[in-house]
């Protein structure tokens, strides 16, 4: 045919296509050639992966894969970006980063100057991340005060927030309320960020405190008789120092005082303050004491008394106390204020004692 077709051209078509022409004339037929050179590119296709989504600051690794021989490659992206590596690295890539990567394959023959290619994309997408900044407020407190752990991280879509004494919230401001001893240490929040199924996390964590306050233990009622010493005692595991105040404008710093020969007009109530510290912080309890200091009544009888046979003994007791007892050599009892024995006989002489409260 005078144009004939090669369909699917593959290289080992390449080379010398000599053509003869013929015509054909009455006297005979008279033919001539030409020659002429075809140079097949051997070219194939590139595939790369299609979508990336990675997490700020991993490492993108481009991967194409061309069939055929390619002679070299070309890459292009966001940046902007160009390599001349099939498999070029993105080290620490960020949002800037995020787009779309085109990759050319290169095909060539020494039997022709022309160059064949085959192209692809990657679309990138960098899920953008932010440092996790945690702090408590406050950070130091008494026992059974509040605080509450807050999480600053711009972009982020959840919250986990894990720590002592088996705490758990998802709270961007997770309150503990109430706080105890055994939640004191170190809180830890992880940020979550997101594209579609691909999630990243970043980390970070504060310090919490807790003072111990407990309970401070007291004698609660402390009962002397004038001018009797009183002793006022307290104690509190942890306490680092003790302040009392009480009447009269009593105050002392001894965990337990000594009150030298009260009288009746020191008797009340007694408060004890007990601190608790760590060098940063102070916390407080209290509690208090009843004192009551009895007077002692001081009073006489008459040393020496002669009666005559069958007459009255009176003899007066003091007023003012609260309970008497007349005991005597012969037997004799009574609990009233006066010792008085109508008709005494001589077997009731003796010596007759007196106890007042």
């Amino acid at each position: 045919v005078q144009n004939p077709s090669l369909p699917n051209a593959q290289p080992n078509n390449s080379g010398s296509y000599t053509v003869t022409v013929t015509n054909t004339l009455p006297a005979g037929s008279c033919s001539a050639t030409g020659i002429t050179t075809v140079g097949i590119v051997p070219s194939g296709t590139i595939a790369v992966t299609p979508n990336f989504t990675l997490c700020q600051g991993a490492a993108l690794n481009l991967v194409s894969n061309a069939t055929g021989a390619p002679t070299s490659y070309s890459w292009t992206g966001p940046g902007p970006f160009n390599s001349t590596q099939q498999n070029p690295t993105i080290n620490n890539v960020q949002a800037a980063n995020a787009g779309v990567y085109n990759v050319t394959a290169y095909y060539t023959s020494p039997a022709t100057t022309l160059v064949c290619t085959s192209t692809a994309a990657s679309n990138v997408q960098v899920v953008g991340t932010s440092p996790t900044n945690v702090t408590a407020n406050p950070n130091n407190l008494c026992q059974n005060g509040n605080t509450s752990i807050t999480t600053v991280a711009p972009g982020a879509i959840s919250y986990l927030v894990v720590g002592p004494n088996n705490f758990n919230s998802n709270l961007q401001h997770a309150p503990i309320n109430n706080i105890q001893p055994a939640s004191a240490g170190v809180y830890f929040v992880t940020s979550t960020f997101a594209i579609g199924t691909v999630s990243c996390i970043t980390t970070g964590s504060a310090q919490v405190n807790v003072i111990p306050v407990n309970p401070v233990v007291v004698t609660p009622t402390v009962a002397t008789c004038s001018p009797n010493n009183a002793q006022l005692s307290a104690n509190s595991n942890g306490a680092t120092g003790f302040s009392w105040t009480g009447p009269n404008s009593f105050t002392s710093a001894a965990q337990n005082p000594l009150l030298f020969s009260p009288t009746p007009a020191a008797s009340g109530i007694y408060m004890v303050t007990a601190s608790y510290n760590n060098g940063v912080l102070t916390c407080f309890n209290t509690n208090s004491v009843q004192l009551t200091v009895y007077p002692k009544l001081t009073f006489t009888l008459d040393a020496y008394k002669q009666m005559c046979y069958n007459t009255l003994l009176n003899v007066p007791g003091p007023a003012g106390a609260t309970s008497y007892s007349w005991t005597s050599s012969t037997g004799f009892t009574s609990n009233s204020q006066n010792l008085t024995i109508p008709g005494i006989q001589p077997n009731q002489s003796g010596t007759y004692t007196l106890n007042v409260s």
